[in-house]
């Protein structure tokens, strides 16, 4: 008799790509005048589109830490 086995039921979530300037304060545990001294001082990556900061999670994860890597590279 053969044991059925079935394969484990896995699902992806795409995280979203980008942080609105508050959710990176709060993850980089820092007061938003600081973040936002930080990122026009290019301290932290960050882009400004019109009048809004966004910050890319990774791109956060590899300042705090240079040897996360992306799971491709």
């Amino acid at each position: 008799m053969h044991a059925s086995y079935s394969k484990p039921r896995v699902i992806i979530v795409k995280p979203r790509k980008a942080m609105r300037a508050e959710e990176a304060a709060e993850f980089l545990d820092i007061g938003m005048s600081t973040l936002y001294r930080y990122a026009r001082n290019k301290i932290i990556p960050g882009r400004k589109i019109g009048s809004d900061w966004r910050f890319s999670r990774l791109a956060l994860e590899k300042w705090l830490n240079p040897e996360v890597k992306e799971e491709n590279e």
